[in-house]
């Protein structure tokens, strides 16, 4: 065969997160390797979070991704396709870390990071000649070009997004990056980094890194002079991040002065047993172990604080819920995000709840869409499956009516956040929380 058309389809299960536009994003990953595809092939794009695919788009080669959650739809999308004749490739986490259950629905799967053997798997596909698996390579990220923005409607999304680093050497142990994208931390060149950020038009940016500013020294230093060369671009920026940022001021400083208005940390919990028990040692260390004082930290560099918590855990009680609304109250935390406990596949933890048989959901691959962190997929310790539930919609409750919502995002205003930072809280909380709420009491 000879190929003519490609198209790339960001699936969804019509129950993500995403639907809500200020969590949407472009799907980058599929940017990049539209970018790495040659001129003479003819490329279109499908982001479900967006819009639904119709399956009467016409191409040569469907290219999926897909992480978890997505991998039912991901399956329905390429049998569709295959009936029509059509060749499909699926790559992404899921296919990565379920390699053997995804073959049963694709003609072939990309396994890793699919940059460096995305010509191969163009060169095949031209002649015919698909492997039923392709193993991919950590990237050099000094190849890796910007993402094709093109191929998806900008006024689709709320942000734009940059990624800087690849990979993360925590390793906690309900994270698979580590597992995906490996412990050495690999960096683009800044040069590349700001010519791209010159080249969006939009203010906000979202960087995807999984820690822009990472662990050790030479990351920092790296930080360091990316946040130093973003100066007077005029973003207006937010990231991942480790907590542990509040112990580099000169980092902090420059990321500031680089537009940074927010960052969203990975807190976890407010339980010490429940870090030690997930690997969190970084959240430990003494001089970010005190939440509080951080969060002032950043507050007095006029930087929002998004905190994440995982909710559920073997070490949680249902004490747990109650300390952890009271700290965020007591703490000024700008946006609370709670999931429930959710082992993914590829996690040190998947491999644990499915060894014990404390997995709900084992009806593989429907079970899938099931792990979505809103659902109980696992069977809780020191507490009930409907116990857990309630406890994370109490949570909820507590910050996302309308008066609470707007309280918290004037706070994130007057804290320096700027006004992006200020609509980012406030969607958060009341749109964002209400999506939520809807679905875990469903």
């Amino acid at each position: 065969m000879s190929l003519r058309k490609i198209l790339f389809i960001n699936p969804s299960n019509q129950d993500d997160i995403t639907q809500v536009k200020i969590f949407r994003i472009p799907p980058t990953n599929l940017g990049i390797l539209a970018a790495l595809t040659p001129s003479k092939y003819e490329v279109q794009a499908v982001d479900e979070n967006v819009k639904r695919c119709t399956l009467q788009e016409d191409a040569d080669l469907v290219a999926i991704t897909a992480m978890t959650t997505q991998a039912p739809r991901a399956y329905e999308l390429s049998k569709k396709y295959r009936e029509r004749g059509i060749p499909v490739v699926l790559g992404g986490i899921h296919a990565s870390m379920r390699p053997e259950e995804a073959s049963n629905y694709v003609d072939s799967i990309v396994v890793g990071e699919a940059e460096e053997i995305w010509p191969k798997v163009l060169e095949d596909a031209d002649k015919g000649e698909l492997k039923k698996s392709y193993q991919g390579s950590f990237a050099n990220l000094d190849n890796v070009p910007a993402p094709r923005r093109d191929i998806f409607k900008q006024n689709d999304y709320h942000i734009d997004t940059v990624q800087s680093t690849r990979g993360c050497p925590n390793n906690c142990n309900f994270c698979s990056v580590t597992n995906f994208n490996g412990a050495k931390y690999r960096y683009r060149p800044i040069n590349a980094v700001v010519d791209e950020l010159q080249e969006i038009p939009r203010k906000n940016i979202f960087f995807i890194d999984d820690n822009i500013v990472g662990v050790g020294e030479k990351s920092t230093k790296r930080a360091l002079e990316l946040f130093n060369a973003m100066k007077g671009l005029g973003k207006e920026w937010g990231a991942q991040t480790c907590i542990d940022i509040v112990d580099k001021k000169d980092v902090l400083d420059a990321a500031k002065k680089s537009g940074a208005t927010y960052l969203f940390i990975g807190l976890e919990s407010v339980e010490e047993e429940t870090l030690k028990s997930m690997n969190k040692k970084i959240n430990l260390r003494p001089a970010s172990r005190n939440y509080k004082e951080a969060i002032k930290i950043l507050h007095d560099y006029g930087i929002m604080v998004i905190g994440g918590f995982i909710l559920g855990n073997d070490t949680d009680t249902k004490d747990t819920f109650k300390r952890t609304i009271d700290f965020i109250h007591q703490s000024g935390l700008d946006v609370p995000q709670m999931t429930i406990m959710t082992p993914l596949p590829g996690t040190k933890l998947f491999d644990v709840y499915e060894k014990e048989g404390r997995l709900v959901y084992t009806d593989f691959p429907n079970d899938w869409k099931r792990y979505n962190f809103l659902d109980v997929i696992i069977e809780p310790k020191n507490m009930t499956s409907r116990e857990l539930k309630k406890g994370c919609l109490e949570c909820y409750e507590e910050f996302s009516g309308f008066g609470a919502s707007l309280g918290r995002a004037v706070r994130s205003l007057a804290k320096g956040g700027g006004i992006s930072g200020a609509v980012t809280s406030f969607f958060w909380h009341y749109h964002a929380d209400k999506y939520i709420r809807k679905n875990m009491e469903s």
